[in-house]
């Protein structure tokens, strides 16, 4: 009768959280123009509209059933009078239906090549945050931010934005602080709307910048150059493979140091990895170096993986580098957001799957005691004082955007931190930086 009443009170919940999804999902074309641009405040709530609508195509996919199925066993308890956990780890009773059981295998290509995964519990090293940080820098998500340093005179940061509409933005400034206040300056911008979002910044040679964005309206991903940090950019087109568009979503290039320049993206399920011939065409064929086959493959996601980002970290026991790649999986209106982190020796190819290693343990996720809710989509950047660290996005309380099936804080933040490696350079797990809300 428990898991009718369950079932019951799960579908009425899902109804709830499906109303105002497909709601916005049909109003994200209002978002703000650019000449409303000032400041960042107004792009916190509009972003909201856009990853609803974006989600809303997930919700109506076959996996609904499944995502009703996993809310009436989480209800169960609670029907039973078992209480939610205090902290930020998952509950005891919880533990146990979260890990994923033999059927529940990370998905493997034709070939039968799977990627190699980390079982390890390691201590979480305590937050750092980087000297004359102000945590939060601002309202918003989806940060990228790239260090350009200078013969003379203080870095300069710059910070990737949209407006969610035509174009692609960037915000400049020495102050890191100050860099998502900047006022904004159009990078590129495109004669038709095409919902702008998640932009990416980083180097693509020591002299050009390449910057890419995705897009609400096509799922097309899209790139412009500069050979200035400041300077303007040039419109390169849609990236392709084989003549055909790239469909996805949260597009980061990086330099990998085998000389390669690769393409990571998200089409949801999985994390796709391919190298690049030149600014708009892939050379190779995309590889799923992380996707599940099951809906419910919980710690990780039951219906999201994204916001892939890279960072090279030297491995003092070989004395080679290793290359970590950080992603965002699960609802990012929920506590249960969270960045993990999967690695790779940086002399093996990484379009091989088994050469890769997913660490189980999440790099970043909630912490009640904090005030820290669904921390991720974020990116790895030199700090200003030299040390690498991670930028990412995080609510402040539990309650107010979302609704009971995803309660999440009313303003999205936001946060930078050093990150932690150990010799071999693989990335460690962090307690989440508290930081004040802001007013």
């Amino acid at each position: 009768m428990r898991a009718t009443l369950a079932s019951t009170i799960c579908l009425a919940l899902l109804a709830a959280a499906l109303g105002p999804v497909q709601a916005a999902s049909s109003s994200h074309i209002t978002i703000g123009h650019a000449a409303s641009l000032p400041g960042s405040s107004s792009l916190g709530h509009d972003a909201l509209r856009v990853r609803h609508a974006r989600l809303a195509r997930v919700r109506r996919s076959p996996d609904l059933t499944a995502e009703i199925q996993r809310l009436g066993s989480h209800l169960v308890p609670l029907l039973q009078g078992s209480t939610p956990a205090a902290s930020g780890e998952v509950a005891p009773q919880q533990k146990q239906s979260a890990r994923p059981n033999a059927s529940q295998k990370l998905r493997t290509m034709p070939d039968g090549d799977s990627v190699q995964v980390n079982n390890a519990t390691r201590a979480r090293r305590a937050a750092s945050v980087p000297a004359g940080i102000q945590n939060t820098l601002s309202l918003g998500q989806d940060p990228s931010i790239l260090r350009v340093d200078r013969k003379a005179g203080k870095p300069v940061y710059i910070y990737a934005d949209s407006d969610f509409e035509r174009a692609a933005l960037i915000r400049v400034d020495t102050d890191l602080n100050e860099v998502n206040r900047s006022p904004p300056r159009v990078a590129a911008q495109w004669k038709k709307t095409i919902g702008t979002q998640a932009p990416d910044i980083a180097r693509w040679d020591d002299s050009t910048i390449i910057y890419s964005v995705s897009s609400t309206k096509d799922d097309m991903l899209r790139t412009a150059v500069s050979d200035s940090a400041t300077g303007a950019y040039r419109k390169q087109g849609t990236i392709k493979y084989n003549g055909t568009a790239v469909k996805g979503f949260d597009s980061h290039i990086f330099r990998h140091p085998n000389g390669k320049r690769y393409l990571a993206w998200s089409d949801h399920q999985s994390i796709l990895l391919a190298e690049m011939r030149n600014y708009t065409a892939l050379a190779t064929a995309p590889v799923a170096i992380v996707a599940f086959d099951d809906a419910d493959a919980r710690p990780f996601s039951f219906f999201n993986t994204e916001a892939p980002s890279t960072i090279v970290l030297r491995n003092k026991k070989t004395r080679g580098q290793t290359l970590n790649l950080a992603f965002a999986t699960g609802d990012f209106r929920s506590a249960d957001y969270s960045t993990r982190t999967i690695y790779i020796d940086a002399a093996a190819d990484p379009l091989v799957r088994r050469n890769w290693t997913l660490n189980r343990q999440a790099m970043l996720q909630t912490d009640r005691a904090k005030s820290v809710y669904g921390p991720g989509s974020g990116a790895f950047f030199r700090a200003p004082d030299d040390r690498w660290a991670f930028a990412y996005g995080a609510w402040h309380t539990e309650a107010g955007q979302g609704t009971d099936v995803a309660p999440t804080g009313q303003r999205r933040t936001i946060r930078v931190q050093h990150v932690a490696y150990d010799e071999q350079g693989v990335l460690l797990p962090l307690e989440p930086a508290a930081a004040p809300v802001l007013v």
